[in-house]
């Protein structure tokens, strides 16, 4: 009983993507690695207040825009730290190739008293690493 559901579910699914024109198809969005030229991230804080690390980094071309940060936690209070950015250029246009320098802020909100060690990335290079304090409130 289940079969001609199953066929009219699979050729409704093949003439719906069938309609649809490769322009109509949106482009995957990739996120490339962005280099970070430097960073400045306070030495202590107290619990419950929000830290504020400055990072620069820098864009390929004139195509790119900065996207974000990828942040991942790698235990014992370690964490590492990515700049990402995205080409935004439509086929066939012409990017200037020089660097974009981009000053740009990570907040986060500790949760825990102690060291937290931000380790900075250039894709898989380690670029530096930033020691902040989380103290007891007072």
């Amino acid at each position: 009983m289940m079969k001609p559901y199953l066929f009219f579910a699979s050729a409704l699914a093949f003439a719906l993507t069938s309609c649809l024109g490769k322009s109509d198809m949106p482009e995957p969005v990739v996120y490339d690695d962005l280099n970070i030229t430097s960073t400045t991230t306070p030495k202590e804080k107290p619990l419950g207040e929000i830290v504020t690390s400055k990072i620069s980094c820098q864009l390929p071309n004139t195509c790119y825009s900065f996207s974000g940060f990828e942040v991942r936690e790698i235990g014992n209070n370690n964490v590492e730290i990515r700049a990402k950015g995205r080409n935004t250029a439509k086929e066939g246009t012409t990017c200037a190739e020089v660097i974009v320098p981009v000053d740009t802020v990570l907040k986060f909100k500790p949760v825990i008293t102690g060291k937290i060690i931000l380790k900075f990335y250039n894709k898989d290079v380690h670029f530096k690493s930033d020691t902040i304090e989380i103290k007891t409130a007072s």
